[in-house]
């Protein structure tokens, strides 16, 4: 399965992950020419592109659109929960190495217009 991960998660770590075989197709928006674009145009990307969304966005005022509108467009988007913009780079680093496995083992079949959100325990809620 293709995962695209935005601006809010470091493209170093998603190329670390990559380089280390994590499970998935790993890809920044950087590598996709998509460095500033609008969340309406990275949706679309992932709905075209059968991509996965990883993101940190986990409101309708950072993500500029509801969650609801997202799944009507048929995006899958997984939502790195409430603490993620609240930890430090290497926190980060650490959380998501270390749950990735489970993530993906519970998100790469998601259907088209689902949302999982990760909490910071690793439990994946299905929204």
């Amino acid at each position: 399965m293709n995962y695209l991960f935005d601006e809010n998660v470091s493209h170093r770590l998603v190329e670390l992950m990559a380089k280390c075989a994590a499970p998935g197709i790993l890809q920044h928006v950087v590598h996709k020419s998509l460095r500033g674009a609008t969340d309406l145009q990275i949706v679309q990307f992932c709905v075209s592109g059968k991509y996965i969304l990883v993101t940190g966005d986990r409101n309708d005022k950072t993500r500029g659109c509801t969650l609801e509108e997202l799944k009507n467009l048929g995006i899958r988007i997984i939502l790195l929960g409430k603490d993620w913009d609240h930890m430090k780079l290497w926190d980060k680093t650490r959380w998501l190495i270390h749950r990735w496995d489970t993530i993906y083992e519970n998100t790469h079949n998601m259907p088209e217009g689902s949302c999982a959100t990760i909490m910071k325990s690793g439990k994946i809620k299905f929204v």
